[in-house]
């Protein structure tokens, strides 16, 4: 079994990465509304331009354990921000398995 620094470094390089580098068009984003992202619906996409050149942003509906959330990344397709935009409710959090500790 390799070491976990082994590990990161093949999954590294095995890993699909997205050659072409998003320059703020249509054209050179690799998802669409409709699409799935980390399993879940995109339901909106959004481009802009910061200081540190142009960004995509993608608004994934919630589901059971998640809520809905915007997912930032830069020109090179890396993550840069994530942000909830929703709070959780009492009915999704009523979902999950909790013991309760007394």
């Amino acid at each position: 079994m390799p070491k976990s620094s082994e590990a990161r470094k093949l999954e590294h390089i095995n890993s699909s990465q997205n050659p072409i580098l998003f320059d703020g068009t249509l054209e050179t984003l690799p998802y669409r509304s409709g699409d799935k992202y980390e399993g879940r619906t995109i339901i909106a996409v959004g481009f802009t331009e910061t200081v540190y050149g142009p960004q995509y942003s993608l608004v994934v509906e919630g589901d059971d354990t998640h809520v809905k959330t915007r997912f930032t990344f830069d020109q090179k397709h890396d993550l840069v921000f994530t942000k909830p935009l929703e709070k959780a409710t009492v009915s999704s959090l009523k979902s999950l398995n909790i013991p309760n500790i007394e």
